[in-house]
């Protein structure tokens, strides 16, 4: 009797489609909407590449680790006229300087073994405008959520830092701070993915097919490929392809979207960040001497 259901068992899961599943592209947003963040207003928009200058970005490799740096004209670095980004040996962020970006594909990412990437854009006077919920945050037009050119890589988008304008509450289109991990949902142990379902496991629970959401995440890394070499960067297989296979970065490169705004008020400059503990420290010794002097010049006279 147990056989037969076990024959019965693997029979289903075969007549289901639910041997060797194949992979499938996932993208997954999340809204984090713990830290809210109030603003006066916003400035435009319409906002180009390079009115976000000083947003930080940070980004993690494997197994080198964490970087940051700041948004900033790269036309020397990059060799392009016009570029502004981050441009590094393994990791490259950039668009045109003058490109809007509600336009869609214009964000380009280069990588090398990338484990994820994060955009603080409160830093640049800026935010990321969401398309939905419509309508959205005052003085701001619809946006265009984070979506990658095509199929993209497996991923998880999430928005931090939701954008108030002061005195109404967040909607929920406007965010300061945007996440790319590279990876995707899974399955927890005992069940497997499904090959009808792209968001689903399974198993046979007492002889019953069953099914739940995966909610285990995966890591993976974008660039990968032993075609992802600094020698040859993103221009020369963009611009200038060459016919060596072994030579093709377009496994290393991707486009995506992502609409943004500028802010009227910025409250998150460097300008008011608190001061490390060794400045404070430097800053009272300084008051102390100049108190003393000024007690010395009273005790002269």
């Amino acid at each position: 009797m147990q056989i037969r259901s076990l024959v019965r068992a693997a029979t289903a899961a075969a007549i289901l489609g639910l041997v060797a599943p194949t992979a499938a592209r996932a993208q997954t947003i999340i809204k984090d909407n713990s830290s809210p963040v109030i603003v006066s207003g916003y400035t435009s928009y319409q906002t180009d590449f390079n009115e976000v200058g000083g947003m930080k970005v940070s980004w993690v490799l494997s197994p080198s680790g964490g970087s940051s740096a700041f948004w900033s004209d790269i036309s020397a670095a990059s060799g392009v006229a016009g570029r502004w980004g981050i441009w590094t040996t393994s990791f490259k962020l950039w668009g045109n300087g003058t490109t809007d970006t509600y336009n869609s594909n214009v964000w380009n990412l280069w990588a090398m073994d990338l484990v994820s990437f994060t955009m603080e854009a409160l830093l640049g006077n800026a935010s990321f405008d969401l398309s939905a919920p419509t309508p959205g945050t005052d003085d701001t037009a619809d946006g265009k959520t984070f979506n990658w050119d095509g199929s993209g890589p497996d991923s998880r988008v999430t928005y931090s830092n939701p954008i108030a304008v002061s005195p109404d509450a967040f909607v929920g289109d406007e965010y300061g701070t945007l996440k790319v991990e590279f990876g995707s949902l899974g399955c927890a142990a005992g069940w497997s993915p499904s090959n009808i379902y792209d968001d689903k496991c399974y198993k046979f629970i007492n002889n019953r097919l069953t099914y739940v959401d995966k909610d285990i995440w995966q890591g993976s890394l974008f660039g990968t490929s032993s075609k992802c070499n600094s020698e040859y960067g993103p221009d020369e297989q963009v611009n200038n392809p060459r016919p060596t296979p072994d030579i093709d970065n377009r496994k290393c490169q991707v486009d995506f979207t992502q609409d943004m705004d500028n802010l009227l008020n910025d409250p998150g400059t460097p300008q008011d960040v608190v001061p490390e503990p060794a400045t404070m420290t430097l800053l009272a010794t300084g008051l102390a001497g100049m108190a003393a002097a000024a007690r010395r010049r009273r005790s002269k006279k």
